[in-house]
């Protein structure tokens, strides 16, 4: 699941980074990729019910998803607020945050989120 994580994020940061550099506005697909980085996020967590074994610190394990989740609902606020490039870049950034959310969740539950 982790590796899924890291290649929608990348991918949407990616996107974002490609239309700030042609001065393009977030439009439908990238605000599309967004949240469907937020959904991959919130099966990914979901998924973490059915498994046998839970984080050690649940408060901060759904604190961190909670965060992941909201991040890039923010990021299609921000870029329908912002009709330019930097509408774009902060998608970018944002999907950019969730990889760094995702890449410190095994530091926190080595057991389950990254198997």
């Amino acid at each position: 699941m982790l590796v899924v994580l890291y290649v929608v994020a990348a991918f949407v940061a990616a996107l974002g980074a490609l239309y700030m550099i042609k001065d393009l506005p977030a439009d439908l697909v990238l605000m599309g990729a967004s949240l469907f980085l937020a959904l991959v996020w919130l099966i990914g967590a979901l998924a973490w019910l059915l498994a046998p074994v839970g984080p050690a610190d649940a408060v901060i394990f759904w604190g961190y998803v909670a965060t992941a989740v909201a991040l890039p609902i923010a990021g299609v606020y921000i870029s329908f607020l912002e009709r330019t490039k930097w509408g774009s870049l902060a998608i970018a950034a944002i999907a950019l945050t969730c990889v760094f959310l995702a890449y410190r969740l095994p530091q926190i539950w080595p057991e389950g989120f990254a198997k």
